[in-house]
């Protein structure tokens, strides 16, 4: 099965899925130009930058690979090998179909672990630079802006770090698990939950503008803002 968006850069869509393989596919022809067996599913998006490809896999770490041929450059340990994941099902409550995915600006890497921590790594050596713990999984990417990297935990917080040092700006009670990116846009963060639905907060301060409640209904997708409208997908109470 296959959870992660595709990232597409030059002609080559990089994926993975369920099974533990990466594969780069030409987008022209469908053909497989080079696959890498991760040995545990895939289930965040993978990122390009330059001529690596950056994905986590869920055996506990983060892999660059060459964007040529799918040669391994380095492998991160997360902390996070052998956790359990429950894939969607309509009769459970607590699946967990997202996955962190890496982001990569000025030579570092940020991406989140299922044991609630936050790591930067140097995209060239993957060596740890800093690490940020929260109390639960995260789930997704973060959002960036400026000096700043914002995300969501499982522990309900939405945290903002420095994101050269780690150290923290500011943190957000959302009242219940945070599984997607946040977005930024116009010095606000839009992010939502499984449970009070959508919120607005103040980018410097982290302090709430205003609250969508989406009636029970997860709200686990990330938003889009296209001409002053905010776009938001939510799952229909599961």
């Amino acid at each position: 099965q296959v959870y992660a968006t595709p990232a597409i850069a030059d002609g080559v869509a990089y994926i993975g899925g369920t099974g533990g393989v990466l594969n780069a596919v030409d987008t022209d022809n469908g053909e497989v130009k080079w696959t890498f067996p991760a040995g545990a599913p895939i289930m965040a998006d993978a990122v390009v930058s330059g001529d690596a490809v950056f994905f986590v896999s869920d055996n506990g770490f983060l892999t660059r690979l060459q964007r040529s041929d799918g040669k391994q450059v380095w492998r991160y340990a997360l902390g996070d090998a052998g956790m359990p994941r429950i894939l969607p099902h309509p009769s459970v409550n607590d699946w967990e179909w997202q996955a962190a995915a890496p982001v990569v600006r000025d030579g570092v890497v940020y991406v989140g672990s299922r044991t609630g921590d936050m790591h930067a790594v140097d995209a060239a050596k993957g060596e740890r630079k800093w690490r940020f713990a929260t109390k639960g999984a995260i789930s997704n990417a973060v959002a960036l802006e400026g000096d700043r990297i914002v995300f969501g935990s499982a522990d309900h917080f939405v945290y903002a770090l420095d994101r050269d040092s780690g150290t923290e700006q500011w943190r957000f009670d959302s009242k219940a698990p945070v599984n997607a990116s946040p977005l930024i846009h116009a010095g606000r963060v839009y992010v939502g939950n499984r449970g009070p639905g959508l919120y607005a907060l103040d980018a410097e301060s982290g302090k709430e503008i205003w609250r969508l409640y989406f009636w029970g209904s997860w709200v686990e997708s990330t938003p889009v803002m296209a001409d002053g409208v905010l776009y938001i997908g939510s799952s229909d109470l599961r």
